[in-house]
């Protein structure tokens, strides 16, 4: 990145404070935006309020966040956040790379979430060649609730997504 300014874009998870204030301590000195995506709409639609109520003293307050830096994706489409972030990542670096006080802009992604939005999050990144700052969980929890009432559900189903080709012989 060298001396860029950066616009950090990290996917927010239930249980992520920890890996996003190791992320945050790491882009600090060179970060000058922060625009967390939000899983929304998600499997459970209070998905959106239980994340911002668990982490909103981390993220307003710790971060200084603004409300309007929020983006919200869709979780099921993994091309929704993609376009978001191709998006973002040209209006910041068209609106503040020119900027001769702020220098380059680049930004820099961070999946914390579900597969389908990182797989959304790492297209884009591949796409504009952007960095992905990432730490690995130090520990796995695993919701055995939520683990039964997933295997239980009928509704189910593993994802597709078909990037390039025909999808069919003919």
């Amino acid at each position: 990145m060298g001396d860029n300014k950066t616009i950090w874009l990290p996917v927010v998870g239930s249980n992520e404070a920890s890996r996003m204030i190791e992320i945050h301590n790491k882009l600090e000195s060179t970060c000058i935006e922060i625009c967390p995506i939000i899983p929304f709409p998600a499997e459970s639609l209070r998905r959106v309020d239980d994340i911002l109520i668990k982490h909103a003293e981390l993220l307003f307050e710790g971060f200084q966040i603004s409300q309007e830096n929020l983006i919200l994706c869709d979780e099921h489409t993994p091309f929704d956040i993609y376009r978001k972030i191709i998006d973002v990542e040209a209006y910041y670096r068209d609106r503040l790379g020119g900027i001769s006080s702020i220098g380059p802009v680049t930004a820099v992604l961070s999946p914390l979430s579900s597969k389908t939005l990182s797989f959304g999050m790492l297209l884009a990144a591949v796409e504009k060649n952007l960095p992905v700052c990432h730490v690995e969980a130090g520990a796995i929890e695993v919701d055995v609730d939520r683990m039964t009432a997933v295997l239980n559900n009928c509704n189910y189903s593993p994802k597709e997504i078909w990037l390039t080709g025909e999808p069919y012989s003919l």
